[in-house]
Formats: C-alpha cells, sequence, structure tokens
C-alpha cells in the first residue's frame, strides 16, 4: 500500500505586507542573484536555499505537513494564472541550475545536484499533460486532504486556532478554483474515467454534517486545552461552527452538484490512460516516474507475467506442507473462506496490529544499526475515506511539527483483514517498511531540505515490499498460513505490474483486471475492486513496487556474493537507506561503490 500522498498546488503565502511584497519579487531573479559570481559548491548551497524557501511558500499545506513555519494560515493557489506561473519558473530554475559547474562536487554534494537537475527535468516534462486538470478523484483530493490537514494542524494555543479557522476561512476559494481547474480540463477534453470519480459525491456527503459538531473540520475544536481561557474557547468555537455551516458546508454543497450535475457526466467511460488526450506518451511517462528507470511497458507486463509463474510455484511448495485435500486454488479459496481466519469486530483487528508491532519493534536491532528517533502509531482509516481506501497505508510523521508516523488500518471490511494477512502488512507500512524508511531520511543530517522530503515511489514502495521479505529474520512467519499470506501479498504486487499495465497500454477492461485477481490470489471480491479501481485512477503508481523490489534483492545477492563471510546486513541495509529516497539506478552506483571500497580491506 502506498504512504499517503497529498497533491498540493502552489500559491505564495504571505503573514503580513512585508512578506507579500517579497513573494513577488521574481524567484528566478533572486536564484540568478544567488549564483552570480560565487563559487560553485556556494552557488549551489544557495541555489537549493532558494529554491527550497519557495517550495514552502508555493505549497503551504505541505510546508505545515512537515513542521515548516511560515505558512499555518494559507492554502494553495489554484488559479491556472498561478500554475502557469509557476510552470515558468521550474524552466527558469533549471536553467539557472544547469549553469552552475557540478564537475567539482563529491559525494553527497553531486548527489544532491544531480536529485536536484532529475526533480526538476522531470516535473517540466509533464507539464505538457496537464495532470492539474484532474484535481479530484476517490483517493485524493480536497475531500481528502483537507479534513486530514485540518485535523494535524497544532493546537495547543489561541494562535493555532486562529490560524486553522484562517485556513478554514480560505476553502471556499480553494474549492471555486479546483472547480474552474475541472472546467477547463472538460473543455480540453482531459478528464478522468467516471468509474475514478464517481465516489467522490458520497465522500462530499460524509464531510457535511447536518449537526457542525460532527463535522470533520471541527475535530480540532473539540480539543481546546485548558489553558486557553473559558471565554476564548466559546469565541473560538463559535467563529469555527459559522464558518463550517455558513461558508465550508455550502461550499462542499456547490461542488458536489457542480460534480454530479455537470462533471461526472463528462468524464470518460474508457479506463485506461492511453484512451487519453497523448495519453500513451502520458503513460510512458508515468512508468518513467514511477520505477526511476527507462522500461517499456511491455517489458514491464512480461516481467508481471514471470514474476507470476515464479510465486505461483513458491505458494504451491507452501501448500504442500499443509495435509489440506485439494488443489492451490483450493486452498485459496480455503484460507479466503474459513471464519477462523477473521476477526469479530473492528477492536480485535487494532489490538492484533498492535500486538504485532510489539513483537517487532525489539528484533530490529538484529538488522539495522540504525533505528529512527520518530515513533509510529496505529490508527483506523477516516470514516470519510474508509469505503474506497486500500485496506492500509501509512501517514508520515514529522519531529519538527511533533507529530508521530501512523500505520492507519481500513476497518471498513473486517474480511480484508485475514488474520495470515497482518504480519506482512505492517512489515510494509510501519517498521521495517514505510515508517522506519521514511523517517530516517527525515532524520539523516548535512544533507538539503528537499531531500528529506522528496518521494521516489520505486525506491519507497519498493523499500516496503523489501521489507515483507525481512519477516523471517525478524522471528516472524512461524504460522506457515502467513507464510503463505507473505507470498500472496508478493503475489499482489506481481499482479500489479500485469494489471497496470493492461489496462493502461494493452486496452484490458476492468473485469479482465478484475478477474486475473481473482484467478491468482486469495482476495475479497470487493477488496479486488478496490484495488483494480486504484491502478485505474493512479497510472503507473503500481509499477513502483516490484521494480523496486527486485532492484533491492538484486543488490543485496550481489552483496552477498562478492563480500561472502565478510557481508553484513546491517551494513547493507545501512547503504541502501543513508542517502535517503533516490532513484534505482543511483541506488545500484552508490552500492557499486561501495561494494568496491568494502574489497579494499
Amino acid at each position: 500500500m502506498p504512504f499517503i500522498i497529498f497533491i498540493f498546488l502552489v500559491i505564495p503565502f504571505s503573514i503580513n505586507a512585508q512578506s507579500r511584497t517579497e513573494q513577488k519579487q521574481d524567484v528566478c531573479q533572486n536564484l540568478r542573484a544567488g549564483i552570480l559570481e560565487k563559487k560553485p559548491v556556494e552557488a549551489f548551497k544557495n541555489f537549493l536555499k532558494i529554491q527550497w524557501d519557495y517550495s514552502m511558500s508555493e505549497n503551504p499545506e505541505w510546508a505545515t505537513w512537515i513542521g515548516h513555519p511560515g505558512a499555518k494560515d494559507r492554502l494553495s493557489d489554484l488559479s491556472i494564472k498561478n500554475l502557469k506561473r509557476r510552470n515558468a519558473n521550474d524552466l527558469c530554475m533549471l536553467e539557472i541550475l544547469k549553469k552552475i559547474d557540478s564537475k567539482s562536487f563529491h559525494g553527497e554534494e553531486n548527489l544532491s545536484y544531480d536529485l536536484a537537475l532529475r526533480n526538476l527535468s522531470i516535473e517540466i516534462e509533464g507539464q505538457k499533460f496537464h495532470e492539474e486538470f484532474l484535481a479530484l478523484n476517490q483517493l485524493e483530493g480536497l475531500q481528502i486532504f483537507l479534513p486530514e490537514l485540518i485535523g494535524i494542524m497544532p493546537h495547543q494555543n489561541l494562535e493555532d486556532y486562529n490560524y486553522i479557522l484562517s485556513r478554514l476561512e480560505r476553502i471556499p476559494k480553494y474549492i471555486e478554483q479546483t472547480v474552474v481547474l475541472l472546467k477547463e480540463g472538460v473543455q480540453q477534453k482531459i478528464v478522468p474515467a467516471k468509474l475514478s470519480v464517481k465516489a467522490v459525491p458520497e465522500q462530499i456527503d460524509i464531510l457535511v454534517k447536518d449537526k457542525v459538531e460532527e463535522s470533520p473540520f471541527f475535530l480540532p475544536f473539540k480539543l481546546i486545552p485548558k489553558s486557553i481561557e473559558s471565554a476564548e474557547n466559546q469565541k473560538i468555537q463559535w467563529r469555527a461552527k459559522k464558518i463550517i455551516q455558513e461558508r465550508v458546508n455550502p461550499a462542499f454543497k456547490s461542488l458536489r452538484e457542480y460534480l454530479v450535475k455537470e462533471y461526472i457526466p463528462k468524464c470518460s467511460d474508457s479506463i485506461g490512460r492511453s484512451a487519453m488526450k497523448l495519453g500513451k506518451d502520458w503513460y510512458n511517462y508515468n512508468i518513467k516516474k514511477s520505477t526511476t528507470l527507462v522500461k517499456t511497458a511491455e517489458e514491464l507486463h512480461q516481467l508481471g507475467l514471470s514474476e507470476v509463474a515464479r510465486i505461483t510455484k513458491a505458494m504451491e511448495e507452501v501448500r504442500k506442507n499443509f495435509k489440506f485435500k485439494g488443489d492451490l486454488n483450493s486452498f485459496k479459496q480455503y484460507l479466503l473462506q474459513n471464519p477462523k481466519f477473521y476477526f469479530e469486530s473492528k477492536e480485535q483487528l487494532m489490538t492484533a496490529y498492535r500486538e504485532i508491532g510489539k513483537r517487532i519493534d525489539p528484533e530490529l536491532v538484529k538488522i539495522f544499526a540504525i533505528l529512527p528517533r520518530l515513533p509510529y502509531g496505529i490508527k483506523e482509516v477516516p470514516d470519510y475515506q474508509a469505503k474506497n481506501a486500500s485496506m492500509a497505508y501509512y501517514e508520515s510523521g514529522s519531529l519538527e511539527a511533533h507529530r508521530a508516523g501512523y500505520f492507519v488500518v481500513n476497518t471498513f471490511y473486517l474480511k480484508n483483514h485475514p488474520k495470515w494477512s497482518l504480519e506482512v502488512l505492517l512489515l510494509h507500512e510501519a517498521v521495517p517498511g514505510h515508517h522506519l524508511q521514511i523517517a530516517l531520511a527525515k532524520e539523516i543530517e548535512n544533507i538539503p531540505e528537499f531531500r528529506k522530503s522528496t518521494n521516489y515511489a520505486a525506491f519507497s514502495e519498493g523499500w516496503g515490499l523489501y521489507a515483507e521479505s525481512l519477516g523471517e529474520e525478524l522471528g516472524l512467519f512461524k504460522d506457515p498460513h502467513s507464510k503463505f499470506g507473505a507470498l500472496s501479498f508478493e503475489m499482489w504486487r506481481a499482479l500489479r505490474l500485469v494489471v497496470d499495465t493492461g489496462i493502461h497500454a494493452k486496452g484490458w477492461t476492468r473485469q479482465q483486471a478484475i478477474n486475473y485477481f481473482q484467478e491468482n490470489i486469495p482476495k475479497t471480491l470487493s477488496e479486488i475492486e478496490v484495488e483494480v479501481d486504484r491502478y485505474i485512477t493512479w497510472p503507473g503508481q503500481a509499477l513502483a513496487y516490484k521494480v523496486g523490489q527486485l532492484k533491492i534483492q538484486e543488490l543485496r545477492q550481489k552483496a552477498q556474493r562478492n563480500l561472502g563471510d565478510k557481508f553484513d546486513i546491517k551494513k547493507f541495509h545501512e547503504q541502501i537507506l543513508k542517502h535517503g529516497a533516490i532513484p534505482l539506478d543511483l541506488l545500484e552506483a552508490k552500492v557499486n561503490t561501495w561494494l568496491t571500497q568494502q574489497k579494499k580491506f
């Protein structure tokens, strides 16, 4: 499952008149001044600082999420004029970055330069596809991230609550600008599949409560600390109720009406990205962005078929260890349908996950030399998201924002969490998967800020899938059913290669994709449908898992061959994680350099 991803578009923020004036300055003018007549190393440091400050001002929601100060009262400006300005600035920044002579750079400095260059280049390449017109769907968009954002904002004092109120007041304009983007997408024939947006009106219905106190947007106002005087407390709650009732709810109702009456009827009946404007090129771009490698859809499709065949053989070997009368398909159905493998309540499910986490945590020191300082917790998916969300995901935390990371469990369908799947899922989403990797990346010292937050799906999701394979080394999978569950989860990611490319490059129907899943993996129909709809909605994202996992496993096998008895799993993991998330080709180059150095000793 993915860790949580929000799409934040851009706006210059301002707290006062002076900062508003400063933000009107041309960022490229500042960058040019920052490198003019300076040595390359100093010029690059200046470039990164100016670019980071600009990025934080342009993305105030993301700034809040990672704990960066100064943007707490703002939402992004989604106006088309502003988006064009942002695209122009990207082009200018790339031009300026290329003028910095990086030949003398070494180590992390050189890596930072390569990453900054790649990040700008890939974003500029994607500008022609106008993904900003696909502003929402049932997996992401303002109806999901706005209540999440309000919920994670600091709420310790009066100033914090004024920031929250300020953001609530800006929601109607944000929604209005989103509608403009959707309308422009209709005009330019850049619209999603109907299937990807059909659930959004229902998600909005869950947000818009008759009783304001039940609104997700009111949650922080139920938690006002006692340090705030009673009179101020009542005033804050009164303002929040008024804004939600008179501005936020009507804006969401208006959005819902537009979606139902105008937008969704004009969305596409096709489900493949290739059917869209510039669709084939767009999907190839998604492949490159997701995998960080140059791969064709056909290569990935064949890789998926090969992995499905390999994992099927491994499943068959595990099945033979059971005294089960029947073939592999019958065994899958037994695992799927036997009541003994399911919990009767979400409380039992959540308790089981927490107990597994307690078993894993003390074992991590056996295979990791460095562990993150940031803790993680386990919580449920919010109601407004649950019906259409995946079975679980990771929500990143922040030491700066004083917020833990979270393994977020969808308890809407208890049958999506058979007991034999729990260990492998927690390994992926929490430790040693997403939480360990992402938290460690945020804690790396002496690297630019952008590298602590940049996500390359092939690395992060590849690591998450690789982390599943560490279960036995951490004392898990002692129950053979759980071992089969681990193989089922690996099969799940192999199927993604086949299904994602099938839908977006080969013209597969939704039913073909569902049938292929049912033939190969023990999952409920409801979960399979949610997964297939996710691949339709996020073309290419699902390709990252297997591609990344196979690369990390390949590098581990190479290290074991080259180092023999000197191979140390702790040192290998340190080499994989020490740079944060990076593209797979750069990861391979870094590991190769390390292996060469190790051979000298």
